[in-house]
């Protein structure tokens, strides 16, 4: 699904005179280093209205090898629409953990 900027504006209620960040995804080098190690379990969650900007924030955590839990991705989302997820889960995984890294990985959704 294909949406261009007039109609994202719409429907976050923007106007044009305002500046607009849709996602911000970021990884830090030490968790992308153990995303590789142990990339078999991936669990991803969002919590609502926890910053200044009443964004979601989804967090991708994963399992290491001694059952320790580690956050493996961030993202700030504009809202819960389909296409937010479409692009984290599209382009944002493979952009920053790496395309072949992301082979191994059994995702689980709460």
């Amino acid at each position: 699904m294909q949406l261009d900027a007039t109609s994202i504006r719409s429907a976050l209620k923007i106007s044009n005179d305002q500046t607009l960040l849709l996602c911000l995804a970021f990884v830090h080098e030490e968790e992308k280093s153990n995303f590789i190690r142990y990339p078999e379990y991936l669990s991803a969650d969002v919590t609502s209205q926890t910053n200044t900007e009443k964004r979601d924030l989804l967090l991708v955590g994963c399992l290491t090898g001694s059952n320790k839990a580690f956050t493996a991705m961030r993202c700030l989302l504009p809202s819960g629409a389909r296409w937010t997820f479409n692009w984290v889960f599209s382009k944002a995984f493979p952009l920053l953990l790496g395309k072949d890294n992301l082979k191994k990985v059994c995702v689980h959704f709460f």
